[in-house]
Formats: structure tokens, sequence, C-alpha cells
């Protein structure tokens, strides 16, 4: 279902932009290969959707952003329901605390849902009981109209990108979490590599250089710990925001 979580971004020239976004747009914002390239037009695009929310929430328009209340009042560089977020271009680090979406990868079985899916929009995958209609397949991955940014599109830019070589997955026997190598030129090849059950359940990793992931365990010693990574960073807190960290942490300490 997701929820809200913090998520601030610092553009190469110093700008910030301190949000708090609906949790189930952060796999298209961060897991996209316009922001490994630091792309104006993507980066414009993922504020735009914020600062199109805070205008209809100054002016009351709720009928047109109805759940800008549940965001907007909460922005801040803090962490906030799922977590947080830092994406910084100007030290090209991302901080990352939060159990909704794997940040620098993407789950195989994200891929399988859409490859079996009738219809794909841009706010859901359709799953027909309808015989007649046919499974996306392999046309998941294809980039029908210039805006088309579902997973298998967006995980065939990294591919095409050289950025997918590893895929990671749990081993029960071993109890470990394992990393191979995987090379992937073409849709045939990720689409055959899917067909295997055992590979749905895998996790893919992307090389997002320049960029180095930090992700930080959901607890109090890891909320603590991306504390200082965000002062590290020279990142000024505001009161407001300051105290918004104190009360998360309480949570970890009331567990």
């Amino acid at each position: 279902m997701g929820g809200s979580v913090g998520f601030t971004l610092r553009e190469e020239g110093g700008k910030e932009h301190r949000m708090c976004r609906w949790t189930n747009a952060m796999p298209w914002a961060v897991n996209h290969i316009g922001i490994v390239h630091k792309d104006p037009i993507h980066v414009r695009d993922v504020l735009g959707n914020w600062y199109d929310m805070v205008d209809d929430y100054n002016a009351g328009r709720h009928d047109k952003s109805p759940m800008a209340e549940c965001y907007v009042p909460y922005a801040g560089l803090n962490p906030t329901g799922y977590g947080l977020i830092v994406v910084d271009m100007q030290k090209n680090v991302i901080l990352n605390m939060q159990g909704y979406t794997h940040i620098g990868g993407m789950a195989a079985i994200h891929l399988v849902n859409e490859m079996r899916a009738t219809r794909i929009t841009s706010s859901m995958t359709v799953l027909s009981s309808d015989p007649k209609e046919k499974r996306m397949g392999k046309k998941a991955f294809k980039r029908r109209k210039p805006d088309d940014d579902n997973d298998c599109v967006r995980f065939m830019d990294f591919v095409y990108d050289g950025r997918v070589r590893e895929v990671e997955w749990y081993d029960k026997e071993t109890d470990e979490i394992k990393v191979k190598p995987v090379d992937f030129k073409s849709i045939t090849d990720v689409a055959n590599y899917l067909k295997v059950r055992e590979h749905a359940y895998e996790n893919f990793l992307f090389d997002m250089s320049p960029f180095e992931v930090k992700t930080f365990e959901e607890s109090l010693e890891g909320c603590q710990q991306l504390y200082q990574a965000v002062k590290e960073l020279g990142f000024e807190l505001t009161p407001k925001e300051e105290e918004s960290w104190v009360k998360y942490l309480e949570r970890w300490n009331d567990d």
C-alpha cells in the first residue's frame, strides 16, 4: 500500500528540495537512469509533481490534489512515515533508510508481474481474467510512448547503459545473501532469464555510479547513523526538522 517518506534532493548547483512524498513514486523517482546521469528533464519531472501539489495545497485546491494534506505539511529533511531518502547530486551520495523499495536495484518479481499483465498504465499493472486479452510479455520492456517509465522500461535503460551486472538472492541452504554476475544485452536475454521460476525471487543490482548508495538499518542505531550522515554532507537542519528527528528517534526507543 505504501505511505509517506521523507525525500530530499540537492541539485549539482546546491539548490535543495526538501519534500515528503508518496512511497510508491520513489522507485520511479530514484531508481531511474535519469538520476545517475543527472538528467535535468527527469529532475524537473520529479520536482514538478511535488511543487504542483504544494501550489494546490497553498491555494486550497483540495479537489485537484486531495492527498496534499498528507504530505505537504510534513515536508523537511527528516524521516517521516517509512523513513528518509536523500539524493545529493552535488556530492554524489544517496542516503536511504526505508523499507518500501530497494534503492539501487529492482526485484525480479516486478518485471515478471509486468510481463504477465494484460495492460500497464501510468498508475497500475492490470491483469485481466479475459482469455482474449494477451499478456504483455516482452512488450512490457518496450517504450511505447516517450514518457513510459514502468519497471520493465526503466530496467532496460540500466541494461542498455551496462549497469545491470549482478543479481542477489537468498540461499536457504547456507542462510546467506549471495551475489552472482549476469550479462544482459537485449530484452530477449532478460525474458529468457526470467523464465526460470527461481529467478523471479532474485534482486537485480544497479550500478548507480557516480552515486554511492548508503543504506541504513531501520533501527535506533541506523537512524542515528543516518542523522550523522546527513550532517556530514553539510546539510543544515531547521529547528522544526531537528524536532522531527528527535520524535522519529523516540519511535525506536518506544519499541
